[in-house]
């Protein structure tokens, strides 16, 4: 089984490629299962797409074999304005409207 803390699931900011985008949630899921990655972070730049996180989840068959988590890639800044990025993942699924709201303060 193989874990990826860092995937992107749809082009947030301008300079990355538009096939980043996800078709769909049944296209991620089946992505996951025939490279074996039993455990991911979505982890867009800047932006946590909860309707896209619960149309994955929703889609998702057996939740006990694959664990996605929700997170975010944030953009920072040193103090000579260089910029870096740190990936915030949530341990689980509650509150993901909080989370949303609190990443939203980070921006």
């Amino acid at each position: 089984m193989k874990i990826d803390l860092h995937i992107h699931t749809k082009q947030t900011i301008k300079d990355e490629p538009k096939d980043i985008n996800i078709p769909s949630a049944e296209f991620f899921i089946s992505a996951l299962e025939d490279n074996d990655v039993g455990v991911v972070a979505i982890t867009n730049h800047n932006e946590f797409d909860l309707n896209q996180y619960l149309e994955i989840m929703k889609t998702i068959k057996n939740k006990e074999k694959i664990l996605i988590l929700p997170g975010v890639e944030l953009s920072i800044y040193d103090n000579e304005k260089h910029e870096k990025h740190i990936n915030l993942i949530k341990s689980n699924e509650t509150d993901l409207e909080k989370f949303v709201e609190e990443i939203k303060k980070y921006l």
